[in-house]
């Protein structure tokens, strides 16, 4: 029984609102009925009793006749018998009573006579009004139970049906104008208004991940954009200090040898500089690029990787375990540029191997790659995708700190992300997926 409700509920719109029309018109027809049948009850009680008390019947026996005359006081039918005997004496004055012919029948030949006089009780004034208000009661039935029938179908339709995916779709309306997206939209009904509600839910879910991609990339350029001008200000401090000390020097006449390595301290920071604002240009970019995927056959894919890995670490005992057959839909461009940004992180730190592997479960690859090196610091495990986060030792040899962010940034640009770890024994190890 609760299927079958659940099967009804679940009707589209236009068969469920014929079956309430027919469902409305049957219990208006119904109700018509019995309003009507309990009206003419109503006046055949108000009137039966004086009707049947006046009312009476006069025979004309076999053979027999009458004779009618009319005069002030109403019509008088006299009736005689066979033998010309007077039997009765029928009256009506027309204004209580009337005298009516009835039962016609073949008394003579082809002739037709009446075998019947009634006189039959009129209405007085009262009766007459109640009658009339009974018949018109009777006539207005079928407006009021039909109009009343439309009414509680459209009720019912409009509260079963429509009210409340109305109000949901009311209220969403509502908070997304507000700008409020924390809500969900839920209608377990199968029918359009639900079709309605999960589509306006799929615009919402749509809505809340733009919102929440923008509200992290803004966020992502307010670190990015503080983490630059931090690391900005020590190549600045050095060249106004060496600024100073070289304009010092030139107004004393100082060793040339040694204004020659204060310029030359000065355009190593200038070249640092330059490097800075490169990379934040870089980056940017990549979070701008929109994401072509395309078709890439594993094979491929894992043909590049060990050309990739013989170049990076050369000298280095390499393993890569990658499918070789099969493909999926992926930006190959930025599957290989998270790669070798894995690949040459860990080199900069592996003792003496590196392995990756990549794996595909249907929806999604990932990427892993770990070295056995000495792992990442406790600061760098909360930091490493942090952008200019460079750890320990990693300054002198030039790095920028941007590696793992631009990871981090071109994962999830392709619906995945970034995670850190280390080795359960020893060294680093960096997984990356991507959404196909």
């Amino acid at each position: 029984m609760r299927q079958g409700r659940k099967k009804f509920r679940d009707w589209s719109l236009r068969p469920a609102f014929w079956a309430y029309t027919l469902v409305a018109f049957g219990l208006a027809t119904l109700v018509c009925a019995l309003c009507i049948t309990g009206l003419e009850n109503l006046r055949m009680h108000s009137y039966a009793g004086e009707y049947w008390e006046g009312y009476q019947e006069y025979e004309i026996p076999a053979g027999g006749s009458y004779e009618m005359w009319s005069d002030e006081d109403g019509v008088h039918y006299r009736i005689f018998n066979a033998g010309g005997a007077e039997v009765a004496l029928a009256e009506g004055d027309g204004v209580t009573a009337r005298v009516t012919l009835g039962y016609m029948g073949e008394v003579a030949g082809d002739e037709e006579e009446p075998n019947l006089i009634a006189v039959v009780p009129l209405m007085d004034e009262q009766q007459r009004t109640v009658s009339v208000l009974l018949t018109a009661a009777s006539i207005l039935c079928f407006p009021i139970c039909y109009g009343g029938g439309a009414a509680l179908c459209a009720a019912l339709f409009y509260r079963r049906k429509l009210k409340g995916p109305i109000a949901l779709l009311d209220m969403a309306s509502r908070k997304i104008a507000e700008k409020d997206l924390d809500f969900a939209i839920h209608w377990d009904r199968q029918d359009e208004m639900g079709a309605l509600c999960a589509s306006f839910e799929e615009m919402r879910r749509a809505l809340w991940e733009n919102n929440r991609v923008m509200w992290r990339q803004m966020e992502e350029r307010k670190r990015l954009n503080a983490a630059f001008a931090h690391d900005l200000r020590t190549p600045l401090t050095v060249l106004r200090g060496y600024a100073g000390m070289l304009g010092r020097d030139l107004a004393e006449g100082a060793d040339p040898a040694d204004m020659a390595q204060e310029v030359r301290v000065m355009e190593a920071q200038v070249r640092r500089l330059e490097d800075y604002v490169q990379a934040m240009s870089s980056l940017q970019r990549l979070e701008d690029q929109p994401v072509r995927r395309a078709w890439v056959r594993f094979s491929d894919l894992r043909a590049q990787m060990e050309s990739e890995m013989d170049i990076l670490l050369a000298g280095r005992q390499t393993v890569l375990d990658a499918p070789g057959e099969g493909g999926a839909a992926l930006d190959a461009e930025r599957v290989m540029q998270v790669f070798e940004n894995l690949v040459s992180n860990a080199a900069r730190f592996a003792a003496a191997r590196v392995e990756a592997s990549v794996e595909w479960d249907g929806s999604r690859l990932v990427l892993t790659v770990r070295d056995d090196g000495p792992g990442f610091t406790p600061e760098g495990l909360r930091r490493g995708a942090e952008p200019f986060y460079r750890g320990d030792g990693s300054d002198a040899q030039g790095h920028l700190g941007l590696g793992l962010n631009i990871c981090r940034v071109l994962c999830e640009a392709c619906g995945g992300g970034l995670e850190i770890a280390n080795g359960r024994e020893s060294g680093a190890r960096v997984r990356a997926w991507f959404g196909a």
